[in-house]
């Protein structure tokens, strides 16, 4: 007799096999998740200065960039995580005036990643016409959930604007 197919005990061993090797998968897909979530974060932010700094160039005049609960106005509590906002600030003084132009929105970072600043970026960072940040250099630290240093990221603001993205910071432990 020619049987095609599988017998009863060799489809229970192929599915123990499978729910073994899922199991040993998935914690590790986790970690992934959680380590392109906390790059995409700082990629965005780093974007965002970026961004901004060549506004402040292209426009001969003050581009901030500011966190912000609403996306219409600046805050001066809570952290970047709540969203932030770029804009066009004619008059130097950190935070939207009517006649001023809200530049582009970010929304509230969500997934666990933590944002924690520099005191001297921590409400607002405003580049001058030349493309220089107005209150020295600052630092910013992006950590997911999990808190390990090989999934965190700094990015860091020289005096001239220029940024830089760091992977693998110790704060985050």
């Amino acid at each position: 007799m020619n049987n095609k197919g599988f017998t009863l005990l060799e489809l229970m061993v192929a599915i123990t096999i499978f729910s073994i090797l899922v199991s040993i998968a998935v914690p590790s897909f986790n970690s992934v998740i959680e380590s392109n979530r906390v790059q995409t974060q700082a990629d965005k932010f780093f974007t965002t200065i970026s961004t901004a700094r060549s506004e402040a160039i292209k426009r001969n005049g003050t581009v901030t960039i500011c966190k912000s609960n609403t996306l219409t106005s600046c805050a001066s509590t809570g952290d970047w995580t709540s969203g932030w906002i770029i804009f066009a600030d004619a008059d130097s003084d950190g935070t939207v005036d009517s006649g001023e132009t809200i530049l582009k929105k970010f929304d509230e970072v969500s997934g666990g990643v933590t944002y924690a600043a520099s005191s001297n970026v921590d409400t607002n960072i405003t580049f001058r016409p030349t493309g220089e940040i107005t209150t020295g250099s600052g630092r910013l630290v992006i950590c997911g959930r999990e808190q390990t240093v090989s999934t965190g990221y700094e990015i860091s603001l020289t005096a001239a604007g220029r940024p830089r993205k760091t992977k693998g910071v110790s704060a985050c432990s």
